[in-house]
């Protein structure tokens, strides 16, 4: 134990921080817990060193265990926890039953959202798991299909409807279903970008699929806000003064 400054000592001396003690102590009790607990596997344990950075990178890298083997994964999302700071991915699965999917969730555990509640500078790590969330998707996904990823392009007849796939393994089964509204939605105008930028998702618009580069995924993960779908729609200029557009709407997902 760290012994105090009595109030005989040298003022010379720097002023004692207790709070800096308080944390030492309040750690060493938490990692002491924590050994003796177990943690679920989705979480990850307090490092002893304990630092808001080494926090951030210890949280890093963990993931939901993908369910039971006969869920069929559609997908993945993205997901920080602002209570405990853990970063996860999210699996969105085919049904069983009926028309919908099945999500994996999180949990909290409360020693790791008691740390968490300790750091100083909550908002920076908070959003430098954030943006780290598309390198821990690119990692799942890249775990499952190797380098045989592909992005698809589903045309939408009537877009403002929910979008419904079916099962590809076995089209008797329910479909997987998003409802319009809570997908993330890009829009693309080819006459006013570059014509390098996002070029894979114009192929895959074009041809229906095409191969995704480790960036193309990376780039397509950040404008879907860390999910491996979503709506495009592309707005071409049809008059010369761009008062009027042509729309066309795709459900893209990456397969």
């Amino acid at each position: 134990m760290k012994q105090f400054l009595s109030p005989n000592e040298s003022n010379d001396r720097k002023p004692f921080d207790y709070q800096h003690v308080f944390k030492e102590e309040f750690f060493r009790e938490l990692a002491k817990k924590m050994a003796a607990s177990a943690i679920q596997p989705t979480q990850s344990r307090m490092p002893f060193s304990f630092s808001p950075m080494s926090y951030m990178q210890y949280r890093m890298g963990t993931y939901n265990p993908d369910p039971a083997a006969n869920l069929q994964i559609f997908g993945f999302r993205g997901y920080v926890c602002e209570k405990c700071l853990t970063s996860e991915t999210h699996y969105v699965a085919f049904p069983a039953k009926e028309d919908g999917c099945i999500q994996g969730g999180h949990s909290c555990v409360p020693v790791n959202a008691a740390a968490a509640s300790e750091l100083v500078d909550r908002s920076r790590v908070f959003k430098s798991l954030q943006d780290k969330l598309p390198t821990l998707i690119k990692q799942k996904v890249n775990s499952r299909n190797g380098s045989n990823t592909h992005l698809v392009a589903s045309r939408l007849s009537i877009p403002q409807e929910g979008i419904k796939l079916p099962n590809p393994v076995d089209p008797s089964k329910p479909k997987i279903a998003f409802p319009y509204s809570q997908l993330t939605h890009l829009n693309l105008e080819p006459a006013k970008e570059n014509k390098n930028k996002m070029e894979y998702l114009r192929r895959a618009i074009t041809v229906g699929t095409t191969p995704l580069s480790d960036e193309g995924l990376i780039d397509f993960l950040q404008h879907t806000r860390n999910a491996t779908f979503g709506v495009v729609t592309v707005r071409n200029n049809t008059s010369e003064d761009n008062s009027s557009h042509d729309s066309l709407s795709y459900f893209v997902y990456i397969k």
